[in-house]
């Protein structure tokens, strides 16, 4: 995974000439957050079977993209770097006003029981595994809405 964050990062580097000088800092910790968290719900117990080979299957049962979303967006309604964790997978980016108006934008509602019932299991193994100090993304706090 840290070779996913670093190629990440590299190409940020390699586009910040094209990237407003004092936005730059800004493209990088986006890009840099959604490379660390975009892959997080492959730690779920179901998912580790297919990865692990245990359990045979061409698909994950779970949609492993929603734990990151729910890590990265915490109570925004958007967040850039959650944006990139949906749209890892996706065809292009999400129409944005229309996932604002979801109950849950940006959130797999086949995957977010999983993500919501294990949610702190997954960033504890995931600091633990990488040493990648976790960030609160304003989990609690529902003041600030985008």
């Amino acid at each position: 995974m840290i070779g996913v964050v670093d190629r990440a990062c590299h190409n940020v580097n390699k586009i910040s000439p094209f990237i407003a000088a004092e936005k730059a800092g800004c493209y990088l910790e986006i890009v840099k957050d959604a490379a660390t968290y975009h892959d997080l719900g492959k730690l779920a117990v179901r998912n580790q079977d297919v990865l692990s080979g245990a359990t045979k299957s061409a698909d994950l049962p779970i949609e492993h993209r929603d734990a990151g979303v729910k890590h990265l967006i915490g109570s925004y309604r958007e967040r850039p770097s959650a944006t990139l964790v949906y749209a890892h997978h996706y065809p292009g980016l999400p129409n944005l006003m229309e996932q604002k108006r979801q109950l849950s934008p940006f959130r797999f509602i086949e995957a977010k029981a999983d993500s919501d019932a294990h949610y702190q299991e997954y960033i504890d193994l995931h600091s633990k595994e990488t040493g990648y100090v976790t960030k609160q993304y304003n989990l609690t706090n529902s003041l600030h809405k985008s």
